[in-house]
């Protein structure tokens, strides 16, 4: 995928199921839920951040699943509150992709994390405002 398929990108929805908490983020919107985990948590912004599919290529099961796995320890590591979802495009022509939504972590810190695992692009956004695509390339 390129900067050329920003629609792939905006045509997913980025959910969140974790314990009580299940919604959906969508580029370009604003997501209540989200600010209102931001306010409990006395964050400003958040990220969205997979490790699977580096590249936007298909990666099989296992690799996807050990960076994933790596992917969780950093961010265990940042001590930031985490809460568990899946990427899923609108077209269905990619398995959900198991992802991360992170309150309070640095879009420069999310971009550099997300692009350290070969990531093309990520989600993030601040309170009261939509959700916004970023690319990770320098």
């Amino acid at each position: 995928m390129s900067r050329r398929h920003d629609t792939v990108y905006c045509a997913t929805a980025y959910r969140v199921a974790d314990g009580a908490h299940r919604f959906t983020i969508r580029i370009g919107e604003r997501c209540a839920a989200v600010d209102a985990l931001l306010a409990q948590h006395g964050a400003d912004e958040w990220a969205y951040i997979t490790a699977h599919n580096p590249g936007g290529r298909h990666a099989d099961a296992d690799a996807n699943a050990a960076a994933q796995a790596r992917l969780e320890a950093a961010l265990r590591a940042r001590a930031r509150p985490v809460l568990c979802g899946v990427g899923a495009g609108d077209d269905g022509r990619w398995a959900p992709e198991p992802s991360l939504l992170v309150l309070g972590l640095p879009r420069a810190e999310a971009v550099e994390l997300a692009r350290s695992f070969g990531q093309e692009a990520i989600v993030a956004g601040r309170r009261g405002a939509p959700a916004e695509l970023v690319y990770c390339d320098a």
